[in-house]
């Protein structure tokens, strides 16, 4: 009895140790936020809640709707993020046609890995700046409106509050 005790426990142990050598912990949730702009301080969303390819990216007051909250993915280098839409996770923050030119509207488009859709979060005096791989420019609102429904646009940097977020 002593002997079938033993080989048990040390069954039991061995299984106990090959678990947590080889049990893998669930991946933490993805924390969607939404952005407030810097100068309206108005939520950074899709217009009128779509998600269709090519829908333009606005700023309007915060409301908690899906299309307002959006997850920040690492991609390989660490330095880069895809910036996917609550509302539809395989939407992606990117760029009119992957143009480069400022004014070129910021839109969402199915997640491609384009350099386009490619940004890295600089932080600026507690708010952040969405630098653009393919240009690195940076995303503001058209003429630094602070009209519900302001367009978010590719722009150089020029140290407005319209071009950073919290």
């Amino acid at each position: 009895m002593r002997r079938r005790f033993a080989v048990r426990s040390v069954a039991a142990s061995a299984a106990a140790v090959l678990m947590s050598v080889f049990f893998v912990a669930p991946a933490q949730a993805a924390f969607y936020r939404q952005w407030r702009n810097g100068n309206s301080t108005q939520c950074m969303g899709t217009n009128n809640g779509y998600t269709t390819n090519g829908t333009v990216v606005i700023q309007w007051g915060c409301n908690n709707n899906p299309d307002q909250k959006w997850l920040d993915v690492p991609l390989d280098d660490g330095e880069w993020y895809r910036i996917q839409n609550l509302a539809d996770p395989t939407k992606c923050l990117g760029v009119m046609n992957g143009s480069t030119t400022p004014g070129a509207q910021i839109i969402i488009w199915d997640c491609n890995g384009n350099w386009d859709q490619q940004w890295t979060l600089v932080a600026f005096n507690g708010q952040y700046v969405f630098y653009n791989r393919a240009s690195y420019r940076i995303i503001g609102i058209a003429g630094a409106s602070r009209t519900p429904g302001g367009g978010a646009v590719l722009w150089d940097w020029q140290n407005n509050p319209d071009q950073r977020w919290y």
